[in-house]
């Protein structure tokens, strides 16, 4: 072999890169008053928003920033109809409901502020947040989102992870 450097950089990055996958660091926790969680969204910047429900298939929708204190929770009436968290971003989220036996998507800010998004006479809007199952996005940069079930109570924990 000419060149041993470059076996030995190219073996170095690879143990470095697996390393640096296995890394996950506990960041915070969010004690779901519900047992299911049905979605987790990330704004992108260490907070997320939740879609759960309980036994009595009461949905809601937990908006948490990158501390995991709680921005915003709503009621949301049919969420495996077609309810449920479309975007997640720092300062706003798209979600699908129900209103009046009708589908519309809200646009959400940060202080509870709902715009309607207008639909055409005789439509409606949908976001796809189950297809048939829940659209997740869990990871984002720095860390990721996970469910931690308690097996003796089945009640459900979000943990914030980073990756390092």
């Amino acid at each position: 072999m000419k060149r041993p450097w470059v076996a030995a950089a190219g073996f170095l990055t690879c143990v470095l890169l697996f390393l640096q996958a296995e890394a996950a660091t506990k960041q915070w926790t969010y004690s779901v008053s519900s047992n299911i969680v049905l979605q987790i969204r990330t704004d992108g910047k260490g907070g997320c928003t939740l879609l759960t429900s309980d036994m009595d298939l009461t949905n809601e929708v937990v908006w948490l920033d990158k501390a995991g204190n709680v921005i915003l929770t709503m009621g949301v009436s049919n969420a495996l109809g077609g309810g449920g968290v479309a975007s997640c971003a720092p300062t706003r989220l798209i979600v699908g409901d129900e209103v009046d036996g009708g589908k519309v998507v809200l646009v959400v800010d940060a202080k509870g502020g709902k715009t309607l998004v207008p639909a055409a006479a005789g439509t409606s809007n949908t976001v796809f947040t189950f297809l048939p199952f829940p659209v997740d996005r869990s990871a984002d940069a720095k860390g990721f989102f996970a469910v931690e079930t308690d097996t003796n109570t089945a009640m459900a924990t979000v943990v914030r992870y980073t990756y390092k």
